[in-house]
């Protein structure tokens, strides 16, 4: 770590008492953050956007038709920053076949852990503020049976990590957070920022989230862990209604500049540009979250509409829900979800691909996998 570049940190280098190496502690953030005319503009027009994204999440007469597709989706994007190579379509295919066809891989299962564990904080927040105990929870089951499970999931370290090593040599890194000794402090820094009332919510969420990246408080995990406390913040704040906005797509396809921006507070606080990165973020993807919210509604509409202009059984109707939930499916599926015989199952599917709603993609005889290439086309896009 490089103290040349640490010009007017947001915080202290501090000598580690173990080691040849000195440790970022990071400063309380901001107790009162001056919104400049620019932030306060991009404000505005953010919490605007966020605000239509949440009243989709309550006009929905079934708001599950798009939580599980979002939901997988900032799974995914958000695992791919750490290297995780699973597509959306991965990971569709596998749920949709329940893990019979087709081998797991621990990319799969990473981009799952990280739905399990949103879900999971999503449960326990119901009925309990967000604390480090819920945290805990979800690292757990982020990192239950994957690459860094042998890492104390769901513990803080009690060791020293860094960020950006070539290798195994932390004189190598680019960024050394708090030793473990040291994470006292700004871990209650955090948790008095969380419970705060008094600051703009985005603004507070954008200052939280590079104060967990610059604590790194468990040995692996840390970004997935700081993307999933986002979304967690905004529904516990229901600044959000359900969790539909995909952050992470925008961290994705700008990762060098999202690094870079958090890198900038800690070196030379730099909240402004953080803080204009996050807000134009949540703002673009907000959007976006809206169009796919209106495709995918209006395609819903047309294929209830198509299945009763052609008096479809009611099971092909019942159908179309579920394929909006995960554009895959397979008859067994079909047969589990509605407690239905397979000949039943069958002929609701088939009624479904007669109709060009879904289509087989195996060109098997066994096994078939079927999908609505339309509902799939608007998430991946």
């Amino acid at each position: 770590m490089n103290e040349k570049d640490f010009t007017k940190p947001a915080g202290k280098l501090v000598d580690a008492r173990f080691g040849d190496y000195k440790y970022f502690l990071p400063d309380a953030p901001p107790e009162n953050f001056e919104c400049n005319k620019e932030i306060t503009f991009l404000l505005s027009e953010t919490d605007q956007r966020l605000g239509m994204l949440s009243g989709v999440g309550t006009q929905l007469p079934n708001p599950h038709i798009l939580i599980t597709p979002y939901l997988t989706k900032e799974a995914v994007l958000s695992s791919k920053i750490e290297g995780t190579q699973a597509s959306l379509s991965d990971v569709l295919k596998y749920n949709a076949q329940n893990g019979k066809e087709g081998k797991k891989s621990d990319d799969i299962q990473e981009v799952r852990n990280y739905v399990n564990a949103l879900e999971h904080g999503l449960s326990r927040i119901k009925k309990s503020n967000i604390d480090y105990t819920i945290i805990k929870e979800m690292h757990k089951k982020l990192l239950e049976g994957v690459r860094g499970g042998d890492k104390e999931p769901g513990e803080f370290r009690k060791s020293q990590n860094w960020i950006g090593s070539k290798g195994t040599n932390i004189g190598d890194a680019i960024y050394i957070p708090p030793a473990p000794e040291a994470l006292t402090k700004p871990m209650y820094d955090f948790k008095e920022y969380l419970d705060r009332k008094d600051i703009p919510l985005l603004i507070q969420i954008a200052l939280l989230h590079y104060h967990f990246e610059a604590m790194h408080p468990f040995r692996d995990g840390n970004g997935r862990m700081g993307r999933v406390i986002i979304t967690l913040f905004l529904c516990k704040r229901q600044a959000l209604s359900q969790p539909l906005l995909y952050l992470s797509a925008y961290f994705e396809k700008n990762r060098q500049e999202y690094y870079k921006r958090l890198l900038a507070v800690s070196q030379t606080s730099d909240y402004e540009g953080w803080i204009k990165f996050f807000l134009t973020g949540v703002k673009v993807q907000a959007e976006d979250s809206l169009k796919r919210a209106k495709k995918l509604t209006q395609l819903h509409k047309k294929y209830i509409d198509k299945l009763l202009e052609i008096k479809a059984v009611p099971n092909a109707i019942r159908i179309i829900d579920l394929l909006f939930d995960n554009p895959f499916t397979t008859i067994p599926k079909v047969q589990e979800e509605f407690k239905l015989n397979y000949p039943t199952a069958k002929k609701a599917v088939e009624t479904l691909a007669k109709v060009k709603i879904i289509k087989e993609i195996t060109g098997k005889e066994r096994y078939k996998l079927y999908c609505a290439t339309e509902i799939l086309d608007i998430l991946e896009v």
